[in-house]
């Protein structure tokens, strides 16, 4: 029997504090679907448009192509890198619950009341240009308060992936992907002011994950 979101979600915090699920390369008998499958579960239910969903599935394929490479060479474990996916999957899923003006935080929001583990909302609370753009929106969000803070790199994957993926789904370049954005947008939204002033953090990003999540990496450090 298929889950409810809800169902999901709590499947999704067990899994992270049951020792089964933290055995890197194992299925665990008592939680045998990953947290990605949960997480396609949860964004397959959402009244969310073809693109939307297009783009979410392809986030999520960018970041495999980032975490299985890395945890083959040992520097993630396998709940890391499916809590990753996870939050890849359902980085947008706010965009499907609107309410606060920003639909980063509404998915958060959204995930947090199915239950969902606290790594992964926070995740999706802070991804990408979220922090900027609730600036330059003037919304009465704290989301260090609210949501607590995701891992650095965790954020950085997340972004890397979030900005080589079109909203078609398409793995492109960052420079495309930054070129299509302005393109969508008029020159005074605040989405182009999240986006002018995230540009070191962006470049931050792509270089923390380029050190930290190489293989090649973990043959320098040996």
């Amino acid at each position: 029997m298929t889950p409810t979101p809800s169902q999901a979600a709590a499947t999704m915090t067990a899994m992270l504090d049951c020792p089964g699920c933290r055995l890197d390369g194992a299925w665990c008998t008592v939680h045998p679907m990953s947290m990605p499958v949960l997480a396609c579960l949860i964004l397959a239910a959402q009244p969310l448009h073809t693109d939307r969903l297009a783009h979410s599935r392809g986030v999520g394929e960018a970041m495999r192509s980032l975490v299985v490479p890395a945890e083959n060479a040992g520097l993630l474990t396998s709940s890391t890198a499916d809590l990753w996916m996870a939050a890849a999957l359902l980085h947008d899923v706010g965009y499907a619950r609107p309410g606060s003006g920003h639909h980063a935080v509404d998915g958060a929001r959204y995930l947090r009341a199915l239950g969902a583990p606290a790594p992964l909302v926070a995740m999706v609370a802070w991804h990408s240009t979220a922090p900027y753009e609730v600036a330059a929106r003037g919304l009465e969000v704290d989301l260090a308060a609210e949501f607590g803070r995701p891992s650095p790199l965790g954020a950085a994957a997340l972004w890397v992936a979030d900005f080589t993926t079109s909203p078609h789904g398409r793995q492109i370049s960052v420079e495309e992907r930054l070129a299509e954005i302005r393109c969508r947008y008029p020159a005074d939204s605040p989405v182009l002011a999240a986006l002018d002033a995230s540009q070191g953090d962006l470049a931050a990003s792509f270089a923390l994950v380029a050190a930290q999540l190489s293989p090649a990496s973990s043959t320098a450090a040996a």
